[in-house]
């Protein structure tokens, strides 16, 4: 059985991870503060440094139990690793070049889809049976069952708040 948030050696590194997901899977985030900020490299560096200090692209797989809970969390950062090799490969100099770049879409797609998954992942092991809900969260589960969709989508909590450039 993977382990849990909970049992994560590193639990606060999964959650700068998941903050840096939030911002490269984000175009206006990155529009408004890598691209229109006079300081905007030093950001886009700090995201690049965490990614390599946290190991996280690089050995994926050995940082199970540590910062990824699953198979498919490390599936979804070598994905990430891949798009982002491709695109700093380029010979673009600038972080508008880089997020400008063809390739680029491809990183924000890649950092979509692994936040997502680390998102799944938490939900997956904290959930509640639908059988134990009350009030108005059984009220919208039983709603969204009659019209076919699933009750963990239907009690996904809302998007966290814009984060502050470069901070955790």
């Amino acid at each position: 059985m993977p382990p849990k948030d909970r049992a994560l050696q590193t639990p606060w590194i999964r959650s700068q991870l998941i903050d840096w997901l939030m911002k490269l899977s984000d175009r206006g985030w990155q529009e408004e503060n890598w691209t229109n900020e006079p300081s905007s490299s030093s950001c886009f560096d700090d995201a690049l440094d965490f990614f390599d200090d946290s190991g996280v692209l690089d050995e994926p797989r050995g940082r199970l139990g540590y910062v990824l809970v699953d198979e498919a969390e490390v599936t979804a950062m070598v994905a990430l690793n891949s798009a982002l090799d491709s695109v700093l490969k380029e010979k673009s100099t600038s972080v508008e070049g880089v997020t400008r770049s063809r390739g680029w879409a491809d990183v924000v797609e890649a950092a979509d889809e692994a936040l997502r998954t680390l998102r799944g992942s938490q939900q997956s092991e904290s959930r509640v049976p639908v059988s134990r809900l009350t009030g108005p969260w059984r009220i919208r589960v039983d709603k969204c069952l009659r019209q076919g969709r699933s009750a963990g989508r239907c009690l996904r909590p809302a998007e966290p708040a814009a984060h502050p450039v470069c901070t955790l």
